[in-house]
């Protein structure tokens, strides 16, 4: 499970108050604590302010929908988060601390993309592996016809037959096929 970045701030706050922890250790997580916040743009106060705000995140389809709240309940450490619809369509709203905002919107810009380019990736690699698991194609044959060349890598075939054996097999009942009686 990947551990959030109010999580780690809040670790590395916690050392920074610690009265055992060696003057080295408090000074050190001291400056790294002061990096991270400058870099995500808060502030020490905004890592225990506990004032809300509804921010809102924009999706394209049910799947999309699905990623942010799962995205939600990481951020938020819950598996139930209230959600509110924007006045947009295809928005949801989520109560969030100022650290909780920035680490949300880290997270839905980095993965959104992502999850976007997979899909449509997973959406080709998804035909090849029903053509190959049902064994929708050409059989070989020896009359010296021309083959034709795979354009995809090794990686690629790899990650098709992966699809393929995952899937079930179609079968076709025989009467449709025009074979009934065997």
């Amino acid at each position: 499970m990947m551990e959030s970045l109010l999580m780690v701030l809040l670790k590395i706050k916690r050392v920074v108050e610690d009265p055992n922890a060696l003057p080295g250790e408090r000074e050190a997580a001291m400056g790294k604590l002061n990096l991270l916040c400058e870099k995500h743009g808060l502030s020490l106060a905004d890592l225990v302010s506990e004032e809300k705000k509804v921010a809102f995140y924009s999706y394209r389809n049910k799947e999309e929908e699905d990623l942010i709240a799962q995205i939600a309940f990481c951020v938020l450490g819950k598996n139930e988060v209230g959600m509110w619809r924007g006045d947009r369509p295809k928005s949801i709203g989520l109560k969030l601390t100022r650290a909780e905002l920035v680490e949300m919107s880290a997270m839905v810009d980095a993965f959104l993309p992502a999850f976007r380019k997979e899909k449509k990736a997973m959406s080709k690699r998804f035909a090849h592996a029903f053509f190959q698991r049902n064994e929708l194609f050409a059989p070989s044959s020896d009359d010296g016809g021309e083959e034709r060349e795979c354009s995809l890598s090794s990686e690629e075939i790899g990650k098709i037959l992966d699809l393929a054996s995952s899937m079930d097999k179609t079968a076709v009942p025989r009467k449709q096929i025009g074979v009934a009686g065997f």
